[in-house]
């Protein structure tokens, strides 16, 4: 309200003080879907397109699937873990593929990239809980040979170690992949956002300011999603170094902030 006083009767900073209002209070329809994480505080929202994966979301985002299946391997039920850890990474990845699927469903930019970043999180987590527990359910010599103090591995040892460092490449294959989905499901979703306020810029309104309240809306959020997307790069970044890679092929997918502040300066001409 102070905002919009303090606006003096000018449209754009109405508009703008408008969208921020809605942005930030969760007005909508999407917003009556929502949980939070832990004592995270972060929101999460399920457009209809995607109701029938909230319960995968609440039993394995903000249930602990890594808890019980440690719970069966202690039972020793080490292959029923990782049975259900497997099944619990193959849900979450129809998850995200759902998301990825109907990112125009999304009124929030930044929830969505904050739910594809905790999918990717909690999927890498649960793939290192099945190595861990495959490793631990493999056949072991009767009475393995001590390792040497002093001079080259064993052949077994030899083997161990480049099992392992195969095992390593191939999840950070797999987390450098999710981390690309991610960024280029929240650059589709710029773009068509870009795209769809000049296009009603260039239509014609009866309610003029309805409509400028709608696409600052767009606008704002999108530019709400960008500090999520900015984490996620930097994972990517981080990825790619690992493996030996240029970190700068992760700048292809970052925000397209240069776009944003040329739509924003149209908007406010508008």
């Amino acid at each position: 309200r102070n905002k919009v006083l303090a606006a003096n009767g000018d449209r754009n900073q109405i508009a703008r003080a408008i969208a921020e209002f809605e942005a930030g209070g969760g007005i909508g329809r999407g917003s009556t879907v929502e949980r939070a994480l832990g004592k995270s505080g972060i929101a999460f929202e399920f457009p209809d397109e995607l109701s029938d994966q909230k319960q995968v979301y609440d039993s394995l985002i903000v249930g602990d699937p890594v808890g019980h299946a440690r719970e069966l391997a202690e039972r020793g039920q080490q292959e029923a873990a990782i049975n259900e850890l497997n099944a619990a990474n193959d849900k979450l990845s129809k998850l995200a593929a759902a998301a990825n699927a109907h990112t125009g469903a999304f009124e929030s930019p930044a929830k969505l990239a904050e739910m594809l970043n905790r999918v990717a999180d909690r999927r890498a987590e649960l793939r290192a809980e099945v190595h861990q527990l495959s490793r631990a359910a493999a056949p072991q010599a009767a009475s393995p040979a001590p390792k040497p103090e002093i001079g080259p591995p064993t052949p077994e040892q030899q083997t161990d170690a480049e099992a392992e460092q195969r095992a390593k490449k191939a999840e950070l294959l797999n987390r450098q992949l999710e981390l690309i989905q991610t960024c280029t499901t929240l650059r589709v979703r710029e773009q068509s956002t870009f795209s769809h306020v000049r296009e009603e810029m260039d239509s014609w309104h009866l309610d003029h300011l309805g409509a400028s309240i709608d696409m600052a809306k767009a606008l704002t959020a999108v530019k709400g999603s960008y500090a999520a997307w900015d984490e996620t790069i930097q994972k990517l970044k981080a990825s790619y170094q690992e493996l030996g890679q240029d970190p700068a092929a992760a700048d292809a997918l970052v925000p397209d902030r240069k776009q944003w502040d040329a739509v924003n300066a149209q908007w406010k001409v508008w």
